[in-house]
């Protein structure tokens, strides 16, 4: 069984319930027992464009689990921020203005500092 969610004030589910029409799936542990709270880890999914001006680009990153309350960034590969600004408008959405050099290909989500 595969489900999104598609929106969320934080990436922390306090309080919520999930209710399946056929009993629990395989591992249901996992969302289920042992926790009122279901934490969202970010996941990049895409960057577009994918390739810009070395002196900036605005750039939009599909990140399923970021949501308006996260405190994220972007970083290469050494863990050093590609952003000038980054920002998050709405669930899963993140915008950034590139820094002013050439970015490595490896980018990732680094969330909370």
């Amino acid at each position: 069984m595969i489900f999104a969610i598609t929106n969320s004030p934080t990436d922390t589910l306090t309080g919520m319930y999930m209710y399946f029409d056929d009993g629990y799936p395989k591992a249901h542990e996992v969302i289920t027992e042992d926790s009122d709270d279901l934490v969202m880890t970010p996941e990049l999914v895409s960057i577009s464009p994918n390739e810009g001006s070395i002196a900036g680009t605005k750039v939009e990153v599909t990140a399923p689990g970021v949501t308006v309350s996260s405190v994220v960034d972007l970083v290469d590969a050494a863990g050093i921020s590609i952003c000038e600004s980054v920002s998050v408008e709405e669930f899963g959405k993140i915008t950034c203005i590139t820094i002013p050099e050439e970015i490595d290909s490896e980018i990732s989500i680094l969330k909370d500092g």
